[in-house]
């Protein structure tokens, strides 16, 4: 998918948010984390619009690729360009921490998320507790869970 997107930069195919949104998704499944984070960046220099599937599938190929720092820094980037989140977003970026064994930002994003007034989902739960369980941190767990 990075060679046909590579491509058509040389060809004078036109890109717009759909192949931009492919190219991530592709990125996403197969945790390529730093194309993905540059692909993002192009979608803004381009001067398209970076919207929530575009940051989803970008925070999803850094919780593939490990890359939970990565991952938070996308989640605040996301926030400040009031680009509107989603229960996925939040998934996404708990599931990166909860990978990358930060169960402190997995506790953060979560939070975050009730904040947006987004309902967590049985994803959000168990990444926020698996993330709990990786630290030791039995108490937020069950904090969690009630």
């Amino acid at each position: 998918a990075l060679a046909l997107f590579a491509e058509a930069r040389v060809a004078t195919v036109r890109k717009d948010v759909i192949t931009f949104n492919a190219t991530l998704s592709a990125c996403e499944k197969c945790g390529q984390w730093q194309p993905a984070l540059v692909l993002l960046q192009e979608v803004e220099q381009a001067r398209l619009k970076r919207g929530t599937i575009a940051f989803n599938a970008a925070l999803s190929a850094c919780g593939r690729g490990e890359a939970w720092g990565h991952a938070v820094a996308l989640l605040a980037e996301l926030q400040a360009s009031r680009v509107p989140a989603s229960e996925v977003t939040y998934n996404a970026a708990i599931t990166a921490c909860e990978r990358g064994g930060e169960w402190q930002q997995a506790l953060a994003a979560f939070a975050a998320l009730r904040v947006e007034a987004l309902q967590p989902t049985s994803i959000s739960y168990s990444a926020a507790i698996s993330a709990c369980e990786a630290g030791k941190e039995w108490a937020w767990a069950l904090v969690l869970l009630h």
